[in-house]
């Protein structure tokens, strides 16, 4: 993995025993799960242009969205922060089928909280709220 940051360039590895989350995978066990582009914080070790990374996670950012409107469906709601999709314990990566859809309780004017991941391979965002 490397790393650009306002004064350098760093190749990042991970330690025996690393903690690795990444928003695309959850828990992973390889800095290969991260997508090209991730925003990501790294705890470790820096040499000259090397880190040994203890831990390395994708920056969630807080987010806070007004309940405009729920789907018919109950899969999507409009919110001041854009549309969610409106599937219960999914990552981008992890897509079980028959997910169950969380609508019920949502209705206008309901704020949700949590915290935000862009995944910069596409520009989908994720909301991680606790249900």
């Amino acid at each position: 993995m490397v790393v650009r940051t306002s004064g350098a360039t760093l190749n990042v590895v991970a330690a025996q025993g690393a903690t690795l989350y990444s928003g695309a995978s959850g828990l992973v066990s390889d800095l290969a799960a991260f997508r090209v582009g991730d925003r990501v914080g790294v705890q470790g070790t820096r040499t000259a242009n090397r880190v040994v990374a203890t831990k390395v996670g994708s920056i969630f950012r807080p987010i806070q969205a007004r309940v405009d409107r729920v789907s018919s469906d109950g899969a999507s709601a409009d919110t001041t922060e854009g549309r969610v999709l409106l599937t219960a314990g999914q990552l981008p990566v992890q897509r079980p089928v028959g997910a169950t859809r969380r609508a019920e309780g949502l209705h206008p004017g309901l704020v949700l909280q949590g915290l935000g991941w862009t995944d910069p391979s596409n520009g989908d965002r994720y909301l991680l709220v606790r249900g």
